[in-house]
């Protein structure tokens, strides 16, 4: 059986949703549907981006807050241009890595030792002002209308509340909010946050209050209220209470910034990444060790294209580790990382009959087996793309299933920093006032230098992996958006995780249950210790995506239905 071959009679469950004016795809449907509102009412499409992100925060609480993280991906019509927005906060100026050293040398750093400054408002401030048009009251208002209403638990968020149970038993306020006699919620059954929609309506007035000087102005009072007035103060009050390194002046010194984007040639199109803050430039890297290869997917065998895929994904990863970091505390050799010669010159290290281990291995915590819980598992997804050619990528993370919630508040503070590393030499080690190199990486790509695709999932270690085989379902095997999606994967684990400790599963192989045999077998029997996931397993991704067909004049748009994803077209 070749590669081709494997794909030719799947269906997809639900077709690929069309637009005709706009495209929408995010991991929850209320979230969608916020976007969709306010495109219809005249908002572009990183209004709407954030009015879906901001509504990912209310209704995919278990997955992002407004207190958690948010890396952004823009493409800016007017301005032809990309901008990626670092939504990422730093650690506290009092974070002592040596004491954290000896406290968890072999476990994860628990919340809220792993706080870092939450991120996820000024990034969605950032890019509302810098490339929306409206205010930060009209983008919210649907997110602050499911805060004090209430929305329906649905199937993922009961099953994520019961995967992290004792989190929510622990704090008193997420017990109070999500749980029902000290158990998950029912499917179906409403949740109200009303303290975060007080928290929600004092940021709405403090807008308010300053939009006689200008919209840059009000919304600048809006980040300003929460890092330098009330709810930081709040927060950090709180943080301290609870055994957080973070202050005060932590908040008020914080800011996201423009990092720069990378962008790499595939097949005709311009694929951009976050920077090395991310894993970003995993995906740009395994793209660019795959044309190394250059192997023709219609007559290689699915075992050996398959395989092939994963060796190149493993150089990318161990690459990940050894050089990815903070761009402002490390210098990254990106520039060489993404060349042609450094992808042929690795990819000669790939041998198509077996498979090998990076001579570095050794230095990195080994397991057996990758558990449930492997790494964080709290991430959503949210993109726009309108008919002014303007794109929105968004990866929002850190939810309320990793710590407490502040009281009156209805906001926790992100645990990102357990990505973090220990180990005193590498790229990616903790020190204070810097940011820890974090899994959720948007992407968008443009073909010919104009708006074509945004893409993104959630998925821990498993992004840039599901992000891959997505793209090369549609740029290679010419599948259909929701087909390319609903498609099984697999994914790697031969590489140190992105959370502390970062464990390495040598060899260990995922592959959804979809998978025949035959290449099960001859993944075996190159190495691979092979376990299966049921078909359209959760922990394989939740990819949401949205593309132009200019031949069609049309957006298409599509969503995983391994989670609660939901697409639509205006």
């Amino acid at each position: 059986m070749t590669y081709g071959e494997l794909f030719r009679d799947l269906a997809p469950s639900r077709p690929t949703v069309l637009g005709p004016k706009a495209g929408i795809a995010t991991g929850h449907y209320l979230a969608t549907a916020a976007a969709a509102r306010v495109l219809s009412g005249g908002g572009n499409a990183i209004d709407a981006g954030v009015a879906a992100g901001l509504c990912l925060n209310v209704v995919h609480n278990d997955m992002c807050s407004l207190t958690g993280v948010a890396p952004i991906m823009v493409y800016n019509a007017e301005q032809r241009k990309v901008f990626s927005i670092a939504g990422v906060g730093t650690f506290g100026r009092a974070v002592d890595p040596a004491q954290l050293r000896r406290d968890y040398p072999d476990r994860r750093i628990p919340w809220p030792e792993n706080t870092v400054v939450p991120a996820s408002l000024d990034a969605w401030i950032t890019a509302l002002r810098d490339h929306g048009t409206l205010s930060f009251r009209e983008v919210v208002q649907p997110a602050l209308e499911y805060a004090e209403d209430g929305y329906p638990v649905g199937v993922f968020q009961h099953y994520a509340i019961g995967e992290f149970i004792e989190t929510y038993r622990r704090w008193e306020e997420n017990r109070k909010i999500f749980l029902r006699e000290n158990e998950p919620p029912v499917i179906g059954e409403r949740i109200i946050q009303k303290e975060l929609g007080r928290s929600l309506r004092r940021l709405i007035d403090a807008e308010t209050k300053m939009l006689g000087r200008g919209r840059q102005a009000a919304l600048e009072a809006v980040r300003d209220y929460f890092y330098r007035g009330p709810l930081g103060d709040q927060l950090a009050d709180f943080a301290a209470q609870v055994g957080s390194p973070l202050s005060r002046e932590d908040f008020a010194s914080y800011r996201v910034r423009y990092e720069q984007p990378y962008c790499i040639p595939f097949r005709g199109l311009e694929v951009y990444g976050c920077g090395p803050w991310s894993q970003g430039p995993v995906l740009l890297q395994a793209l660019r060790f795959l044309q190394a290869c250059n192997p023709d997917f219609e007559t290689v065998q699915a075992a050996e294209a398959a395989h092939l895929i994963v060796e190149c994904l493993k150089l990318a990863f161990w690459d990940r580790y050894t050089y990815y970091g903070d761009p402002l505390f490390t210098d990254v050799p990106m520039t060489e990382l993404l060349s042609e010669e450094y992808s042929r010159r690795r990819t000669r290290e790939i041998d198509p009959e077996i498979v090998k281990e990076n001579p570095d291995a050794g230095t990195a915590p080994h397991g057996m087996k990758p558990g449930r819980r492997d790494g964080l598992s709290d991430t959503s997804y949210a993109a726009v793309m309108d008919r002014r050619g303007n794109i929105f990528s968004a990866t929002p993370s850190d939810g309320y299933s990793q710590g407490g919630i502040c009281p009156g508040l209805g906001l926790h503070i992100s645990e990102r920093g357990g990505q973090g590393a220990l180990e005193e030499n590498n790229p990616n080690s903790i020190q204070p006032l810097k940011r820890p190199r974090l899994t959720p990486n948007p992407s968008l790509v443009l073909k010919n230098g104009k708006p074509y695709m945004a893409f993104g999932t959630p998925g821990n270690d498993r992004q840039a992996q599901a992000m891959l085989q997505v793209l090369l379902n549609m740029e290679i095997h010419g599948m259909e958006p929701q087909l390319a999606v609903e498609a099984p994967r697999f994914a790697t684990y031969s590489f140190p995780a992105s959370t502390h400790p970062r464990t390495v599963f040598p060899n260990v192989l995922q592959i959804e249950g979809a998978y025949p045999d035959e290449v099960a077998d001859g993944l075996q029997r190159r190495g691979h210790m092979v376990r299966k996931w049921p078909f359209r397993h959760w922990q394989a991704g939740g990819v949401c995506l949205v593309r132009f067909d200019g031949e069609r004049d049309i957006f298409e748009a599509a969503a995983d239905n391994r989670r609660d994803g939901y697409a639509l077209g205006i």
